[in-house]
């Protein structure tokens, strides 16, 4: 089972909520040029999402950067006066600062990403954490879920899962038959034959307050991203989770 055909199975069958936050990598444009520059197939998750009833929620972002938050004072002439008195070096350097700011924004949202990955998914409360929150019984008849968030370095695309052994040549034709990855010589290794490209990184599962936190910052950024594509954004989900009063990222579902 595929990652993309688990999401799925459990938005359409189970009715879980799904909301899938990619970058949005300026290079990739449907027909014309899928795989964009660094091949994260942000295309091709929306559209394979789409095709399949849009049960599951996607939306592509590029990188957020705030011009007001990113130029500062401009009025500041270098030499310790103000651009207010109109001095011709304290109006060249606003000029010059303007310009270069415009040219960092650009560049931000063009090339670079907020290289975040989180999977936030709940979960039942084991009986012993509930009974250290004092929940004796299920309030309306509603169990009590718990908020557990994976974070990490590791990029959640093709070509990525590993293992402690990092083989290049062995799982060819087993784990990596179909998730050959090479990106260092692109044009000059067979799959079939490898070397493929081994990854070493880490991630973490975080539960509790860190995890609300986890959610937080994803839905943020979820609502930025509704912003830009006048998607209207709710949130019941992180509200449940902060106005539950049972502490630790436990909260308790809508019927």
């Amino acid at each position: 089972v595929t990652f993309g055909e688990l999401l799925q199975r459990k938005a359409e069958q189970d009715g879980v909520v799904v909301r899938v936050l990619v970058w949005d990598d300026p290079f990739s444009i449907p027909v014309v040029a899928m795989n964009g520059v660094m091949a994260t197939h942000d295309e091709k998750t929306a559209q394979y999402f789409e095709k399949r009833g849009g049960k599951v929620q996607v939306l592509k972002q590029t990188r957020l950067a705030s011009e007001a938050a990113d130029e500062g004072d401009l009025s500041m002439d270098p030499n310790g006066g103000t651009a207010a008195y109109g001095s011709a070096s304290a109006q060249l350097h606003a000029s010059s600062s303007t310009a270069a700011v415009k040219q960092r924004l650009f560049t931000t949202r063009l090339v670079f990403t907020h290289h975040q990955k989180a999977v936030i998914v709940d979960a039942e409360v084991p009986p012993a954490a509930a009974a250290a929150l004092g929940i004796r019984t299920a309030p309306l008849g509603r169990a009590p879920r718990r908020l557990v968030a994976y974070v990490g370095g590791l990029d959640l695309a093709d070509g990525r899962w590993d293992t402690p052994d990092h083989s290049l040549f062995r799982t060819l034709k087993t784990y990596h038959a179909d998730d050959f990855h090479q990106a260092n010589f692109p044009t000059s290794v067979d799959a079939d034959l490898g070397p493929r490209e081994g990854w070493h990184d880490v991630h973490a599962a975080a539960e509790a307050a860190i995890a609300a936190d986890v959610l937080a910052n994803f839905d943020s950024r979820w609502a930025a991203a509704c912003d830009e594509s006048s998607i209207p954004h709710d949130s019941p989900f992180r509200e449940k989770v902060y106005e539950s009063g049972l502490g630790g990222g436990v909260f308790v579902p809508a019927e």
